[in-house]
Parts: C-alpha cells; structure tokens; sequence
C-alpha cells in the first residue's frame, strides 16, 4: 500500500497544471504514505526512513501552491537536447576537436533535413493530377503555385562549389593530372562517383 501510494504521488506531481483539488489529491497521496510507511520497516526492507529526497517530498505541495507545477523546474528536456545535440554527435567523433566535429555533424544534420524539406516540398509542388476529394475543390486557385513556373532550383544559393567528379576521376585516369597524388583518392564506376576528403586540394 505504501509504495503504490508513493507511487500515486509521483504520477500526481508530474501534471501539466494544478487545481486545488488536485493539490489535495498530491497531500492525501503522501500523507497516505506516510500512515503506512511502517509496513516497510516491519518487513525489514529498511531499517528508517532517513532519506533526504523523502525528506524533500514534504516541500512538493508548498512548491506546488507558491510557485506552480513542478515540472517547468525539470531538467529532462535540456538534458534529452543534450544527449541529442552533443554526447551522440561526440559518440560518432574521432575523439579530437570535439568542438568543431559535432558543429560539423550538426550542420550536416541540419542540411539533410532542409535537403528532405525541399525535396518533399518539390514533389508536392510538381505533383500533377492525383484524387482530390471534395476539400480540394475549396482551395483558393488563386494563390496556389504554378508547377511550370517555379522550381526549388531557382532559390536555391550554394555555399560552396559543385564538383563533377566523375570528370575528375576521368581525368584522373586520362593523366591529364600529372601532380595529383598517387594513389588516386577519386574513382568512378558509371553510375558512381567517389572520393577521399584528403584530395579535395589537389
């Protein structure tokens, strides 16, 4: 009994929002711990109840009452964005410069996305034809785009330049290069381009 109303308690002090019959719902959940708490000691789980965080559990409901819910206080968001935007970069690092890796790795996830956005944005832009059902026929046809007359490409600006390396592979291959580095870090296959980030000066 005391551990499920322990366990009430922390349900209860996790809402969104409090009213005060909520705020007396969350004391009755502790002061019902507290009343069987004893049946714990009794069965030699512990040997007192000398725990500071349960000692802390008595300023929830004042908190609560002065100051709103508990939950804005919590770290949980900042610590996920934490987890999510530098320990799992970090993991994917090869353990030197941390710093500038995972502003790399960030900036690459960034683009992908913006690269997804566009992508779905171009599709839905130059999709022709298609069911429509009955809400399509209450679309304002002034303001929709016109596929013929726009195009991603045309706003798109890139920040650095475009490679054509299958050209340089070629080349390459052709010795038209005769300073590059041996072995070649740039090859390709006829539907495939690759190459090695150490060449890219050459």
């Amino acid at each position: 009994m005391a551990i499920r109303v322990l366990l009430d308690f922390r349900y209860l002090v996790q809402a969104p929002s409090f009213t005060t019959r909520s705020i007396d719902r969350v004391a009755s959940a502790l002061q019902e711990f507290h009343n069987h708490k004893e049946a714990i000691i009794s069965q030699g789980v512990r040997a007192d109840w000398k725990i500071p965080k349960l000692e802390l559990l008595q300023s929830v409901v004042p908190s609560i009452r002065q100051s709103g819910a508990v939950m804005q206080w919590s770290a949980d968001i900042t610590e996920h964005a934490h987890v999510e935007e530098i320990k799992v970069p970090a993991r994917v690092s090869n353990n030197q410069n941390y710093n500038s890796q995972i502003v790399r790795h960030l900036d690459q996830l960034d683009k992908c996305f913006c690269f997804d956005l566009a992508t779905s944005l171009e599709h839905r832009v130059n999709k022709e034809g298609g069911d429509k059902d009955s809400s399509d026929l209450d679309v304002d046809k002034e303001h929709e785009p016109d596929a013929k007359k726009i195009h991603l490409s045309d706003y798109s600006s890139p920040t650095r330049r475009l490679l054509n390396y299958f050209s340089i592979s070629s080349s390459l291959l052709l010795g038209a290069r005769p300073s590059a580095h041996k072995p070649y870090c740039t090859f390709a296959t006829a539907t495939t381009a690759v190459t090695h980030q150490r060449c890219l000066a050459t």
